[in-house]
């Protein structure tokens, strides 16, 4: 087996997190043009990567989401390809245990909570 090929330095331009075997990728750009750019070489630059380390990457568990403010009315989606499959947009998702939104509010958090709460509370 080839040896573990470290992640490229061309990520240093966006943020990663790395959790177990979860990647999870934060590129921020002002201009919608740039950002399409940028996702599409960072995009390749994953592919070429988990291929040389023989990486596979489940697409029906894979999305994006793009963080906006609530009074924003124009969602900057720009199209996601990985690996030929196009990445499905999520307007919510679990992150290391917390929810999160696009417009990043709290409800979501708060009702996933409310059961665990309710039983907590009503056990005294």
């Amino acid at each position: 087996m080839a040896p573990f090929i470290p992640l490229p330095l061309i990520f240093e331009v966006v943020n990663l997190v790395l959790y177990a075997d979860d990647i999870n990728i934060l590129v921020v750009e002002i201009e919608e043009e740039t950002l399409q750019r940028k996702i599409v070489f960072v995009m390749q630059q994953l592919e070429i990567w988990s291929q040389n380390n023989y990486l596979i990457v489940n697409s029906e568990k894979t999305c994006a989401i793009s963080f906006n403010c609530h009074q924003n009315r124009h969602l900057c989606r720009t199209c996601i390809i990985f690996n030929r499959n196009e990445i499905a947009y999520s307007s919510g998702l679990k992150f290391l245990g917390p929810f999160i939104t696009e417009n990043l509010a709290w409800h979501v958090q708060i009702h996933s909570l409310c059961p665990s709460l309710n039983k907590v509370c009503n056990k005294r």
